[in-house]
């Protein structure tokens, strides 16, 4: 079976960033991790990588509070553009309040919502998901 490979962090917290690269590494969960710290950095970023042709990350951990456009803002448009490229995200937030936990629901895109911190074994969740929904 082949394995998610390639990652996408969307996210402004330099020290979240920081940690969960620093276990992604240690722990070989992916090979590549593409960083994004806002929306719009991630929209434009994920569009020139489809208009190179190179390779899509396989999955998106997304924030929901960020500067410029928001985790929510985002997924409107990720949803209207960029899913045909059938790529999962996993809303990784602070918040737990439980009006963002459902309407993350009503995203066909998001497989999951994790409350951080995110932790090793909340990755090898991520991509144990990831593998069991493969489109």
């Amino acid at each position: 079976m082949n394995e998610v490979k390639n990652a996408c962090i969307i996210d402004d917290d330099a020290i979240f960033v920081t940690i969960t690269t620093k276990i992604i590494r240690q722990h070989d969960i992916f090979e590549n991790v593409l960083i994004y710290n806002d929306g719009q950095q991630a929209l434009k970023g994920l569009t020139d990588i489809i208009q190179s042709g190179d390779l899509m990350p396989e999955i998106i951990l997304l924030d929901l509070n960020m500067p410029e456009i928001n985790g929510w803002e985002f997924l409107d448009e990720f949803s209207e553009t960029l899913y045909r490229h059938k790529i999962p995200v996993f809303i990784v937030s602070s918040s737990i309040d439980q009006f963002d936990i459902e309407k993350s629901r009503s995203y066909k895109c998001v497989l999951d919502y994790i409350v951080k911190p995110l932790s090793r074994d909340d990755l090898f969740k991520i991509k144990g998901e990831y593998n069991e929904n493969r489109y």
